[in-house]
C-alpha cells in the first residue's frame, strides 16, 4: 500500500492572521460580509497574512464591483422612469437584481475556497488585484519559484529579451 502524501493548504502556510483568528476564519470573515468585511479585513490584516489578504482583496473587488454595477443600474432605472417610461424602470431594475443573483456563485465559490484553505484564481481578476510583490511566476527549471521583482524588464526601445532571431544591423549614416 502506498503512503498518502498530504499537501499543506495555502492557509496553513500563513503564520499570521487577523485579531487572533485562524487564517481560514479570517478569510471566511472577509467573504461573509461581501465588500464591507472584505475591505475591513484587507485594511486590518497584518502584512504577513498573505492568504487572508488574498481573499479579502477578492471579496472587496468582486462584490464591490457588482454593488457598484447594481447601484448604477438602479440610478439609471430611476432616470429612465422619469425620462422614458415606467416600463424602462422595471426592465433596468430587473437587470440590477440579476447582477445581485449573478454574483452569488462567485461569492459562494470564494467562501468555499476560503473554508477549505485554498487560494482563489479568477481569470482576468486575480492578476489585476494582487500586488506584484506577492505574485509568483511558474517555477524555474531548477524548481525554485521566481518572484516578479527578480525578472528584468525589457530594455527601453528594444525587443523583449526572449525574442528569437538575429539582431538587425544598424544602417550606416550617410
Amino acid at each position: 500500500m502506498k503512503p498518502v502524501l498530504a499537501t499543506q493548504a495555502a492557509a496553513e502556510a500563513d503564520a499570521e492572521s487577523l485579531l487572533g483568528l485562524s487564517p481560514r476564519a479570517a478569510a471566511v470573515l472577509a467573504w461573509g460580509g461581501a465588500w464591507v468585511t472584505g475591505g475591513l479585513v484587507c485594511w486590518l490584516a497584518p502584512d504577513g497574512a498573505r492568504f487572508v489578504r488574498h481573499h479579502a482583496r477578492h471579496a472587496l473587488w468582486i462584490t464591490g464591483a457588482v454593488t457598484a454595477l447594481a447601484l448604477g443600474l438602479w440610478f439609471l432605472g430611476i432616470l429612465a422612469a422619469f425620462l422614458v417610461t415606467p416600463t424602462a424602470f422595471a426592465v433596468v431594475s430587473w437587470l440590477a437584481t440579476g447582477a445581485w443573483f449573478g454574483v452569488l456563485p462567485f461569492w459562494l465559490w470564494g467562501l468555499f475556497r476560503a473554508l477549505r484553505g485554498e487560494t482563489l484564481r479568477m481569470p482576468g481578476v486575480t492578476r489585476r488585484i494582487e500586488p506584484a510583490s506577492e505574485a509568483v511566476l511558474p517555477a524555474a527549471p531548477d524548481g525554485e519559484p521566481i518572484a516578479v521583482a527578480d525578472v528584468d524588464p525589457a530594455p527601453a526601445g528594444g525587443p523583449p529579451p526572449y525574442a528569437a532571431g538575429p539582431k538587425p544591423e544598424p544602417e550606416p549614416e550617410p
